[in-house]
């Protein structure tokens, strides 16, 4: 079975760490129990953010929830502007080319009792019925 990559974006408010804003800790926290699930053999992150170091920020926090320490998550800064889903596409055909990914807003959390075949069946099959 092939491997199922998440890819999400995030954001950053000015002068609040993700700890601190309600809404940013929610979309972290969805992030970190999709990271611990093992549904993905991967999460890619397009962080939006106004200054530099973000993916760093967001990498710490959600050390600060897993109590795990290894994980597969690559982030990707791309700036003040948020990225659109063309963007998201663009990406996701460079980083996965010929793999599963789940295109997902960042406080989605997926369902660990699901298992990686109806997740890996219901992707192929959405992809089909979209290319017919």
């Amino acid at each position: 079975m092939p491997a199922i990559h998440l890819l999400v974006n995030t954001f950053e408010m000015d002068g609040l760490g993700f700890e601190v804003d309600a809404r940013l800790f929610e979309i972290v926290r969805s992030i970190a129990l999709n990271l611990a699930s093992g549904l993905f053999a991967s999460a890619h992150v397009l962080h939006q953010a106004n200054a530099t170091g973000g993916c760093a920020r967001l990498r710490g926090t959600i050390d600060s929830i897993l109590t795990r320490s290894a994980y597969n998550m690559t982030c990707t800064e791309v700036g003040a502007r948020q990225p659109l889903y063309g963007d998201m596409f663009e990406y996701a055909g460079r980083a996965f080319r010929g793999g599963l990914v789940a295109l997902a807003n960042p406080d989605m959390v997926f369902e660990p009792i699901a298992s990686r075949t109806s997740l890996a069946y219901s992707l192929e099959f959405q992809a089909a019925t979209m290319d017919s």
